[in-house]
């Protein structure tokens, strides 16, 4: 009976070992589960910071974009308008000549 009892005890001290043991792994598990919910908490708030921010840079760089599209635009109706004062003169010029010519070959 005394041996019975030595490994009674001796298993009461190895079932308490052992959930000290579990105790404790649950414990840190806890322990990581909190750090994951907190490490996701943070990641998920840095992609939120980022996405918005990318979304402003896009939109300043649409806007940058757009105003010099349009820049380019008035550039170029300026510069239609300009060629086609000049071909207007130059068509002028050319009647002119050709008038002065035609006069030239009458008076021969």
């Amino acid at each position: 009976v005394n041996a019975l009892n030595g490994r009674i005890d001796f298993t009461n001290k190895d079932l308490a070992a052992t959930q000290e043991s579990l105790h404790t792994t649950q414990n840190s598990l806890s322990d990581c589960f909190n750090e994951v919910a907190v490490v996701r908490s943070d990641l998920e708030r840095n992609v939120a910071d980022t996405e918005a921010r990318l979304k402003n840079d896009i939109r300043q760089k649409q806007q940058e974009a757009f105003e010099k599209i349009g820049a380019v635009e008035q550039q170029a109706e300026l510069r239609s308008a300009e060629a086609s004062r000049r071909l207007g003169a130059l068509d002028l010029r050319m009647s002119g000549v050709q008038g002065g010519l035609g006069e030239h070959k009458r008076d021969i």
